[in-house]
C-alpha cells in the first residue's frame, strides 16, 4: 500500500523549492560563501527529491513508521526553509537546513534494509541527501557568519573557510562510508567537492584542493565497493557472512569449496585476503 501523505508532503517541498530556485541563486550569488559549490552542482536536488517522494510509492512492508515520520519532517523542514529564504530570514533559514540534515540522518537509518532495487535507489537517495545538505551546511554556516561580522571575508578568511569546508566535506564522506557503509554519501560528498572546483569564482589554490579531495574521496569509495565485492564473493562461497573483509585475515577452505572464480580446492587450503 502506498503512502498518500508522504509522496503529497515530498512532492510539495520538492515543487516549492524548485520554484523558488532562481531566487535562490539570486541570494547566492549575491552573498556567495567560500567554497560554495559551481551552479550546475545544484541539480543534485532531483534524485533527492525523487527518492522522498518515491518511498511514498515503495510496498507497505520496504517501509517502516519512523522513516515516515522523518520523511514529513524532511518536507516540513523543506517547506520551512523555502518560507525564510524567500523572505531572507537567514538565520531562521540555517536552522530549518539544521532540522532537514538530522531529520534526513534519522529517516536513512530508518529505512528497512530490504533487497528491493526500489528500496535501494530510495536508501541511496538518501545518502546522496545526507552528503549535500553537510556541504550546503557548511556553506550556510560561512554565509550567516560573514552576516553577523556585518563585513565581507578578507582574503586569508575567504582561504580558511574555504580549506576548512573542503575538509568537513572529506571527513564527513570517509566517516560514513567506513562507520555506516553509506556509499551515497560519499558519491555527493565528491559531487560538491568537484562542484568547489569547478568554480571559477572561487580562489584557485582551494579549487585545486577540492579536486584532490574529489578525487581522493571517489578513491576511498572505490576501495571499499572492491573490499566489499571481495567480502560477499568470500562469503558465498564459504557459507560465511563477514562484516568487512578488511578485518579478516585469512580464511581457511575446506575441501572441495568453490572459491572465487569457480577454482575448485582439493585440500584444506589458507587464503589471504
Amino acid at each position: 500500500m502506498m503512502s498518500y501523505a508522504n509522496v503529497l508532503s515530498s512532492a510539495a517541498n520538492a515543487a516549492l523549492n524548485t520554484y523558488i530556485s532562481p531566487r535562490y541563486s539570486k541570494l547566492a550569488n549575491r552573498d556567495r560563501a567560500p567554497g560554495q559549490p559551481a551552479p550546475p552542482a545544484f541539480g543534485i536536488w532531483f534524485p533527492i527529491f525523487a527518492g522522498q517522494i518515491a518511498y511514498g510509492l515503495l510496498p507497505k512492508e520496504q517501509q517502516s513508521p519512523e522513516a515516515s515520520i522523518w520523511n514529513h519532517v524532511i518536507a516540513a523542514s523543506g517547506l520551512t526553509y523555502a518560507y525564510t529564504l524567500v523572505n531572507e530570514r537567514f538565520y531562521s533559514m540555517g536552522a530549518a537546513m539544521a532540522v532537514m540534515t538530522a531529520a534526513t540522518v534519522m529517516y536513512r537509518r530508518a529505512l528497512p534494509e530490504s533487497e528491493s532495487p526500489a528500496a535501494k535507489a530510495v536508501r541511496v537517495s538518501a545518502e546522496i541527501g545526507v552528503g549535500w545538505l553537510a556541504a550546503a551546511d557548511s556553506v550556510v554556516v560561512a554565509q550567516n557568519t560573514r552576516r553577523m561580522l556585518g563585513r565581507s571575508y578578507t582574503h586569508r578568511e575567504q582561504d580558511a573557510i574555504g580549506l576548512a569546508e573542503a575538509a568537513a566535506v572529506t571527513g564527513a564522506a570517509v566517516a560514513a562510508n567506513h562507520l555506516l557503509g553509506w556509499r551515497g554519501v560519499s558519491a555527493a560528498a565528491a559531487w560538491a567537492l568537484g562542484g568547489i572546483a569547478l568554480d571559477r569564482r572561487s580562489e584557485k589554490h582551494v579549487r585545486v584542493l577540492a579536486g584532490v579531495a574529489a578525487v581522493g574521496v571517489m578513491a576511498d569509495l572505490a576501495m571499499k565497493m572492491v573490499s566489499s565485492t571481495t567480502a560477499d564473493q568470500v562469503s558465498r562461497a564459504m557459507g560465511t557472512d563477514f562484516d568487512d573483509v578488511e578485518d579478516v585475515e585469512e580464511v581457511v577452505l575446506v575441501e572441495d569449496t568453490f572459491i572465487p572464480p569457480n577454482m575448485i580446492v582439493e585440500r584444506v587450503t589458507t587464503v589471504r585476503v
